[in-house]
């Protein structure tokens, strides 16, 4: 203190403690330090929500300069959102806090939280916490376009149907698409857990090699043999991509592998195809020119190694013996044995006949064993196959007409998947061996056939009696392979009886007797006219005193009748095997049958009618009787048309000095004298020299003693023949290298049946013609001095020779079905039907029937043959309804079970009986006898031929005295749209 001038007096003051002041200084400045500091923005404010205060760091989000820029501002033209003023007065309210606001304000973007601060009772206050996440914004937009773009991406490789995958250089699967997960079966979860060397590969240093050169040359492409999750194998082209990271460092593996499996088994059955079509061409050239069965068969073996590349081959007949067995015929390549030891059968009761040989011929069908170890395929001694080196077979069927009679067998030294046009090429080379088979056994019957009816044709004449039907029984027996035959006579009165007037067993003559035909199948025979039994004859008909002959199992029989078609005995033969070419044997012993028939009637005859030789001038072929000392007594017109000799320089000449060449001459005169007819070709010459070619027919005249008196001589022109056959050698000369398809063979078969259905039917008309011209003559010129009943033979003899030149007519057509090309067209089938019905109309006027045929029935087919059908169908009906008072006739279609169009004829007339339905569409089968309705048996035999040409199927149903129904389809190229009628 001091006085007024200032002196000091003394010093008073106080002291205050300064700590706590000081300490919370320092707590404020180190709070604003922190606030100023924070990384995010703060504002505060009162509860008027104006701006109290602002951090450093909001000034720096927002860009300012001082915090007075702010300070006293409202709140919401800092942060112009419309929800901030009601949410902020809300946390004033209550206390509670409010976070995670995003808040955009232009470019930017901030997180906002927002809290309520009471300082006093009534002093509340507002802090915001904005932080600046633009650039976090920012970064999550681009991730999540980045993760957009992959998913994309990702969803655009799983639908591409390669695999696509990718592994890391330590073989970690990285990526895996769907089309991996389809091709392979492993899902990615799976997939990503597995080496690709485990999983995919079955060798791991194949898969090590393949990336070692991804590694050294940045890619790889080939083929690759993997697996599936499932084991199967498949193959994949593979393109191996190496990836590199910004460094150029390995970083991945790309696989794009594309399934190749299907593509690689489709080049191997190409190629096994091609082997198969090399193999059938190859076989239909070893069939054109190969007439030796065993030879055939070993050949096809041959090729089947050779050409095939298979291990073996081998050719099987099915055997009807006890155990049912297959025997191998023929093989080829590796065989060492095997099929000795191994025994097969096509029982299937027993193990040897349960394997695919057996079930081909049960079956028919072609059957296959791709793996012979699988125990499924049943293959017998499958252990004994494998030591042999085969690993997959092939069995196909050898089928004629009628039944599956052996295979062919074709064994792989590996397992092979076979394809359905291999399959179906070498079926067609099995049925190709089976029709090649069948054409050289059918050759060789039909020598044999022709060679035993020109000795049945040639003792026509020089026998009669017993001894003449002793000759053509053994002659029949030996053309049929028979063990047995008989021909007999039927017996007048009751019971019904037969006599045996010639039998041949074993080639030797037995004595004759009389038999009951209760219990026998001759009875059978006297019902139909025709009739065998295949099989088992014994056991059918124990009594049968013809079978005690033999041990017979087979029968087949003929009715003899005589020219009014009464029957006057039987003729018949006896097998002791089964018969199996039975249309071949039906057809020859009709011929025979008809030669015995017309030869009892022809025997009462023959005297006279060699008397009347000198009036067959109307003859078309050269007739010429001469004495034994060659000397001409007869010349007719058609000698003088042949030769240009008139008859009166010919007549008195020696025929030796005028046409013949004398080494033939002689040799034809030897089989004359010594057997009483002879049949050939000769070389002549005319009156001029020019060179003749005939075909002669001579027959050894007798007395009434049995002396030989002079020859006739029955000379036909075969010049033009001839030449044909001429030009057809020429042709053939080329064949082998031309005929290269199996239709050419089919045709060149055809052919040759027609040629040998033109020789048979030739060598059987002209006795014919000869039997009904002398009939004609005898009747014209001494018919006055001939008894009736001499008379009534004459007619007998001439509806005889009438009905077998009616027989061999059907012969004919029916052989001539086999050839020539089916020109398919529309055809209108009911226009056919209609001009049927009026033909018949014309024919019978007098006749009360009622026809119905349906209109619009139209089929796609050849107009001639489906002509013919319909005129043997309509004509039989018109026939068999003949006996009724008011007959009805029906041709319509309706629809089958199947979907195909069923064509059908139907009458009320005589019908037959079903037992014997079988029998109706054979060759000469009648279920009616000649007296009651006339025909030849040929008819319903040219149907079934006609529509097989078609590739239909005809069947009939009846009931006798009720009726017949007989229906046919045609092939699905035959028919046309709008042909059926709802039934």
């Amino acid at each position: 203190m001091r006085t007024s001038d200032g002196t000091a007096l003394r010093v008073a003051g106080s002291l205050t403690d300064l700590t706590d002041r000081n300490a919370i200084l320092g707590l404020k400045r180190y709070a604003e330090d922190i606030l100023a500091n924070l990384p995010a923005g703060l504002i505060v404010a009162d509860d008027a929500l104006r701006v109290l205060s602002v951090n450093d760091t909001f000034r720096g989000i927002f860009g300012l300069k001082s915090e007075d820029d702010v300070v006293g501002h409202e709140l919401d033209a800092l942060l112009p959102q419309p929800w901030l003023r009601e949410q902020a007065q809300g946390v004033l309210a209550d206390g509670t806090t409010l976070h995670g606001i995003d808040v955009a304000l232009g470019e930017k973007r901030l997180r906002v939280a927002i809290a309520g601060i009471r300082l006093a009772q009534d002093d509340r206050r507002l802090l915001i916490v904005a932080e600046d996440v633009t650039e976090e914004q920012r970064l999550r937009e681009e991730a999540l376009a980045h993760a957009a773009r992959y998913r994309e991406q990702a969803s655009l490789l799983d639908k591409a149907t390669d695999a696509i995958a990718v592994h890391g250089i330590d073989d970690q699967i990285l990526f895996w698409n769907k089309g991996a997960e389809r091709l392979y079966g492993w899902t990615p979860e799976e997939a990503m857990k597995i080496s690709p060397d485990e999983l995919t590969w079955d060798d791991p240093v194949a898969f090590r090699n393949v990336t070692n050169r991804v590694l050294d040359h940045g890619e790889w492409r080939g083929e690759v043999a993997q697996r599936r999750k499932d084991g199967s194998a498949l193959v994949v082209d593979s393109q191996r991509t190496l990836v590199l990271d910004a460094n150029s460092q390995p970083r991945s593996i790309l696989i794009i592998n594309t399934d190749i499996t299907q593509r690689k088994l489709a080049d191997l059955e190409l190629a096994r195809t091609n082997r198969a079509l090399r193999m059938l061409s190859r076989c239909n050239e070893a069939l054109t020119r190969m007439d030796d069965e065993v030879e055939l068969l070993l050949q096809v073996c041959r090729l089947a190694v050779d050409e095939g590349g298979y291990r073996m081959a081998w050719v099987g007949f099915a055997q009807e013996d006890e155990a049912l067995s297959i025997v191998p015929m023929a093989h080829a390549g590796h065989e060492e044995g095997y099929l000795s030891s191994v025994r097969l059968t096509w029982d299937a009761e027993q193990q040897s006949g349960c394997g695919p040989a057996g079930q081909a011929i049960r079956s028919g069908q072609a059957k296959v064993s791709e793996d012979i170890a699988q125990g499924d395929n049943q293959f017998y001694r499958h252990e004994e196959a494998m030591r042999q080196g085969y690993r997959s077979a092939v069995f196909l069927p050898l089928r004629d007409a009628s039944r599956t009679f052996g295979l062919l067998a074709l064994y792989s030294a590996s397992v092979e998947k076979v394809g359905a046009d291999e399959i179906k090429l070498l079926q067609d080379m099995a049925d190709n061996l089976a029709f090649g088979i069948g054409n050289i056994r059918s050759r060789r019957e039909r020598r044999r056939i022709e060679e035993t009816v020109l000795k049945v044709a040639a003792g026509v004449s020089a026998t009669v009696g017993t001894k003449f039907f002793e000759q053509l029984m053994r002659n029949t027996t030996e053309a049929l392979g028979a063990d047995a035959g008989f021909v007999v006579r039927l017996l007048p009165g009751e019971p019904m009886m037969a006599r045996i007037i010639a039998g041949v067993v074993a080639g030797q003559p037995v004595s004759n007797f009389d038999y009951l035909l209760e219990d026998t199948p001759c009875l059978n025979l006297m019902q139909s006219g025709g009739f065998v039994v295949y099989s088992n004859v014994r056991a059918r008909f124990p009594c049968s005193m013809p079978a005690l002959f033999v041990d017979a199992e087979a029968y087949a029989g003929r009715l003899l009748e005589d020219a009014a078609g009464q029957p006057i005995g039987m003729f018949f033969v006896l097998f002791r095997e089964p018969l199996k070419l039975t249309e071949l044997i039906e057809s020859t012993l009709q011929i025979f049958a008809s030669r015995a028939a017309a030869e009892l009637e022809r025997l009462q005859a023959d005297a006279k009618v060699r008397e009347q030789a000198s009036i067959l001038d109307s003859a078309q072929n050269a007739i010429v009787i001469r004495d034994l000392q060659h000397k001409i007594l007869y010349w007719n017109q058609g000698a003088e048309r042949l030769y240009r000799w008139t008859a009166a320089e010919a007549l008195g000449q020696s025929v030796l000095g005028l046409m013949h060449h004398p080494a033939d001459f002689s040799r034809a005169m030897d089989q004359l004298l010594a057997t009483g007819e002879w049949a050939g070709e000769l070389r002549q010459v005319d009156h001029d020299g020019l060179p003749l070619a005939v075909e002669g027919h001579w027959t050894l005249v007798h007395d009434d003693l049995g002396a030989p008196t002079s020859v006739l001589a029955i000379n036909t022109d075969i010049r033009e023949r001839k030449q044909a056959q001429e030009e057809i050698l020429r042709l053939n000369a080329g064949l082998e290298e031309r005929v290269r398809q199996r239709t050419t063979q089919l045709q060149a078969a055809n052919q040759e049946l027609e040629s040998f259905s033109y020789s048979v039917s030739h060598d059987l008309r002209t006795p014919l013609s000869t039997i009904a011209g002398f009939s004609q003559l005898l009747a014209k010129v001494d018919g006055n001095n001939v008894s009736e009943k001499g008379k009534h033979y004459l007619n007998r003899i001439c509806a005889g020779a009438k009905q077998m030149g009616e027989l061999i007519e059907g012969l004919l057509s029916l052989a001539q079905l086999n050839h020539g090309q089916i020109k398919l067209e529309n055809v209108d089938l009911s226009a056919i039907a209609k001009q049927v019905e009026q033909a018949c109309r014309e024919r019978e006027p007098e006749r009360q029937v009622q026809v119905h045929i349906q209109e619009g029935l139209h089929a796609h087919g050849d107009p001639r043959l489906l002509s013919a059908v319909l005129q043997n169908l309509l004509g039989n009906a018109w026939k068999f309804t003949a006996k009724q008072a008011l007959a009805r006739i029906e041709f319509c279609s309706k629809l089958g079970a199947d979907g195909d169009t069923i064509f059908f004829v139907k009458d009320n007339g005589a019908g037959f009986d079903m037992a014997f339905v079988d029998k109706l569409f054979g060759t000469f089968q009648r279920l009616h006898s000649h007296e009651e309705f006339s025909g030849t048996g040929v008819g319903l035999a040219t149907v079934k031929r006609i529509i097989g040409r078609h590739e239909g199927r005809v069947w009939a149903e009846s009931k006798l005295n009720e009726g017949a129904t007989v229906y046919f389809t045609l092939g699905k190229l035959c028919i046309t749209p709008s042909v059926v009628c709802l039934m």
